[in-house]
């Protein structure tokens, strides 16, 4: 029962999504960062040297591709994963 649930629980992207999501070199970077530990905007801001609007943006695509997720209740400088169903 629990396995079915958890099936249910999947997302699944499709490959024309994921390759749009990969063939942009900030997100595949991103990515590359939250792979190894949750960041907040900011901390990927300096690390990447771009604006927080910019990471912003592309958290905002990585979301609504349900590839990322903000984990923390703060309005303000919330930390971003990978989303562990994927």
């Amino acid at each position: 029962m629990e396995i079915e649930t958890e099936d249910q629980n999947k997302q699944f992207i499709s490959l024309d999504n994921l390759l749009e999501i990969l063939g942009n070199p900030t997100r595949r970077i991103i990515l590359s960062k939250l792979a190894k530990v949750p960041h907040s905007a900011s901390e990927l801001s300096k690390i990447l040297g771009i604006s927080r609007q910019a990471i912003h943006s592309q958290l905002d695509i990585l979301s609504s591709h349900n590839v990322v997720e903000r984990i923390g209740d703060e309005k303000r400088g919330g930390k971003y994963r990978i989303k562990s169903n994927l």
